[in-house]
């Protein structure tokens, strides 16, 4: 979120910088978002999505390269870029942050394993070399906003990645179809992303 803030800012040339306020989280940040405390937040949409449907907060645009057509809801919203925002690359922005965590997983001690939990990549095999490193237990993907099949598809494109989809995993299901339809929806949902995850 930090980073997608600072390119935004980047993007839009703003004369001055926008005050940062570090959160343990992102349900405090909603909060504050929601409560007008803050202005803006850049997160992702398995975050927002369920406050944008309430009407809780108002959606300008994804960082994704197009828009994200296939969404239900985001389907409307167009691309930073496209709106405009030349100096927004999300490729850019995930290069900015591989080189930052791979700097800090080589200053750890052997004594210290991490779990990485990032958003499926735009250029595949990003994270390769966290799937190998001594330091790395897990890379976990989020689904990043996309629909479950084109974030299967990603995900198996990123060999050693395996899934952490909320949203995905629950698109498709609803509280009116039977108890049958539901597990039927729920079966096939998990083993897409189980075949996803073991590439």
């Amino acid at each position: 979120s930090h980073l997608c803030g600072l390119m935004w800012q980047y993007a839009v040339k703003l004369d001055k910088s926008m005050a940062t306020i570090a959160y343990r989280g992102t349900a405090p940040a909603m909060n504050d978002l929601i409560a007008g405390t803050v202005d803006v937040m850049c997160d992702q949409t398995t975050n927002t999505t369920s406050q944008i449907e309430a009407g809780r907060i108002k959606a300008f645009a994804v960082t994704t390269p197009k828009p994200l057509s296939d969404h239900p809801l985001l389907k409307h919203y167009p691309s930073l870029q496209e709106m405009g925002l030349r100096g927004f690359n999300l490729t850019e922005a995930e290069a900015i942050l591989h080189s930052s965590i791979a700097a800090h997983l080589d200053s750890l001690a052997a004594d210290q394993p991490v779990m990485l939990k990032l958003t499926l990549p735009e250029s595949d095999n990003l994270y390769a070399d966290f799937v190998s490193h001594a330091r790395v237990v897990r890379v976990v993907a989020l689904s990043g906003g996309y629909s479950r099949e084109d974030a299967n598809a990603r995900l198996s494109r990123n060999k050693g990645m395996i899934a952490s989809f909320s949203r995905a995993l629950s698109e498709g299901l609803s509280a009116q179809q039977s108890d049958a339809e539901f597990d039927s929806v729920l079966d096939a949902t998990i083993a897409g992303i189980y075949a996803a995850s073991i590439t």
